[in-house]
């Protein structure tokens, strides 16, 4: 327990949003009053005292906030590529098939979920670059959604697209 007159340790708050946070409120020990004109009449003079809302809230950031931005390049993984497929009927319906960067299959996992797929993946080395790590999941995550949605799995494309979108989706 802290002592007393010292600080709350908050975690990612610093003293200065915690002193702005208790200049806008106040409190008020009713502790045990159950008189009903009593507590209408406190409630009458805390709203003749009341202070004006504050504009704005406080914002401290205590780290710097990054806007996210498009890939400027494509590096190829040096541990090769993969092609996602969905295959219906089958008792493992994700497939993945790894190859090398001159197009030898190297590997083959199949899955039901892509979480599974990806901890396969990492676990063998299949990946070097965190960036590949992070579109496998995001396609293998996709891949898996489609087929619980039963909509039609392919890579790289926006899901939810048809067939007939090949003209904005190429």
């Amino acid at each position: 327990m802290a002592a007393k007159g010292a600080r709350p340790v908050l975690k990612n708050l610093t003293l200065t949003e915690v002193d702005h946070f208790r200049s806008q409120i106040r409190v008020s020990d009713l502790m045990g009053k159950t008189d009903p004109s009593l507590l209408a009449e406190h409630l009458s003079n805390l709203n003749r005292i009341a202070s004006p809302p504050y504009d704005s809230g406080l914002r401290i950031d205590l780290v710097e906030v990054k806007r996210a931005e498009p890939a400027k390049r494509l590096k190829l993984d040096r541990a090769g590529y993969f092609v996602i497929m969905v295959m219906e009927g089958r008792e493992q319906p994700l497939l993945v098939k790894h190859y090398t960067n001159d197009g030898v299959l190297r590997n083959v996992i199949e899955g039901n979920d892509a979480a599974s797929i990806c901890a396969t993946i990492v676990e063998m080395k299949l990946v070097s670059q965190l960036d590949h790590a992070a579109y496998l999941g995001q396609e293998l995550a996709k891949a898996e959604l489609s087929r619980s949605y039963e909509l039609k799995y392919i890579q790289d494309k926006a899901q939810g697209h048809s067939d007939i979108c090949d003209r904005c989706c190429g």
